[in-house]
């Protein structure tokens, strides 16, 4: 059975529509090298603004396959912009073993990268590109 990882933010109320943008605009920098990772069944971002507090919720197939996520820089680079605009990070980190699994209908794919991409890159903050090491264009 796969791997869950859930890793938690917090943030105060006045944060959190800012927050929840940076979160949204984050797919740019962290979906290719995401996406190349031995392993990755699914990886979600969620938020729920009645708590204040938005998730990444990814699967994956061994318990080292989810640790990728550990050290991914892009990853860790942008964590400490969330940081530093009032995001709290709950620790550590969970990486659930799955005890059973409910399949339910399939959904249509959400591909929130390019829902991003087919929008005006120059809009995205330049911290998030700084983060990736990239540029706007």
């Amino acid at each position: 059975m796969p791997i869950v990882r859930v890793s938690v933010i917090r943030c105060q109320p006045q944060h959190f529509a800012e927050i929840k943008k940076m979160m949204a605009e984050s797919v740019a920098v962290l979906e290719p090298g995401i996406r190349q990772m031995r392993g990755l069944i699914h990886f979600y971002a969620g938020e729920d603004e009645a708590v204040n507090s938005l998730v990444n919720v990814s699967v994956w197939r061994t318990l080292d396959d989810a640790k990728q996520l550990d050290t991914f820089q892009p990853m860790l680079d942008l964590g400490k912009i969330f940081v530093s605009k009032g995001a709290t990070f709950e620790r550590p980190i969970m990486n659930y073993a799955s005890q059973w699994e409910i399949a339910g209908e399939r959904l249509p794919r959400i591909d929130a990268g390019d829902r991003l991409r087919s929008q005006d890159e120059s809009s995205l903050p330049a911290s998030i590109w700084s983060a990736s090491g990239g540029s706007r264009h």
